[in-house]
């Protein structure tokens, strides 16, 4: 396993490579949390590079999402290999976060277009996804 972060443009982008199994949380772990706490808020988890991963991986990211949201942090992830979704909780712990197939376009969910702030996570309706929301003034009464 081997962990690459560096800020491009106030985004941190955390690159992994290699396997991704229990054993190698305790090398993992400590990088990502250090990188919550810090004071950038938008964070991209890239995966292009991942080979193998087990269902303690999803377990990690379910809590790694309860953190970022205590923290006030975004994350998106980029660049998952379709073998990440081979295992029975990936579909549904993957719907919570917003996924994109290339770091670029992870990126790019962070930056404004026309008016419009990109949206991960869950959707009024409690429904999970990722999209775009208008930022509109509140109207007066």
């Amino acid at each position: 396993m081997k962990i690459h972060g560096y800020v491009d443009d106030e985004i941190y982008v955390v690159e992994l490579k290699g396997d991704l199994d229990k054993g190698r949380f305790s090398e993992i772990k400590p990088c990502v949390l250090n990188i919550v706490k810090d004071d950038r808020k938008k964070i991209v988890l890239d995966m292009q590079s991942v080979k193998d991963v087990d269902e303690s991986w999803y377990d990690f990211l379910v809590k790694l999402n309860r953190v970022m949201a205590a923290y006030g942090r975004k994350l998106v992830l980029s660049g998952c290999p379709g073998h990440l979704y081979d295992i029975k909780k990936a579909k549904k712990v993957l719907a919570t976060y917003a996924v994109f197939p290339s770091l670029d376009e992870g990126k790019k969910h962070f930056k404004p277009r026309n008016g419009v702030v990109a949206h991960s996570g869950p959707i009024k309706d409690g429904r999970s996804g990722s999209g775009t929301t208008e930022s509109k003034p509140k109207e007066k009464k």
